[in-house]
């Protein structure tokens, strides 16, 4: 029973060390990341500072906005160079969910069938005319 009881805390002991070294090598990691400023990116791509500002704003070019100003990471700027970043999360919620541009309304994905029926009744509805409360007289006498 006790060499039981030794046998787990070796390897509890063992798995918190493997546990230590993997959590020591990433805040290592995050410690060498290399950033940049608008001016040091853009100097590094050979862009005008409003240029890559206003790609980074449109999701095109690798970067983040902290607070007030704009922070680029090392490696992203390589694979930009290289062509092989892509801007992940926003492509990914760009692909879920389109919006109609000139309406608040969602559009059906690719594939799936709408009866012409709600079409039809949800054009009338759009195209419809507006009808306002009529404003009450509020004179006092």
């Amino acid at each position: 029973m006790q060499t039981n009881t030794l046998e787990q805390a070796a390897a509890l002991a063992q798995c918190y060390s493997e546990t230590l070294r993997l959590v020591s090598a990433a805040v290592a990691g995050v410690s060498r990341m290399e950033t940049f400023d608008l001016k040091q990116a853009a100097a590094l791509l050979h862009l005008h500072p409003e240029t890559l500002r206003r790609r980074t704003k449109q999701g095109t070019a690798p970067g983040r906005r902290v607070g007030r100003r704009y922070v680029f990471l090392g490696d992203d700027l390589a694979a930009y160079i290289r062509g092989d970043y892509t801007t992940g999360a926003r492509q990914a919620s760009a692909m879920k969910e389109e919006k109609c541009r000139f309406l608040s309304t969602k559009i059906a994905p690719a594939g799936t069938l709408i009866s012409s029926r709600q079409v039809a009744s949800e054009l009338d509805a759009l195209l419809g005319p507006k009808i306002n409360k009529q404003r009450r007289s509020i004179t006092t006498a």
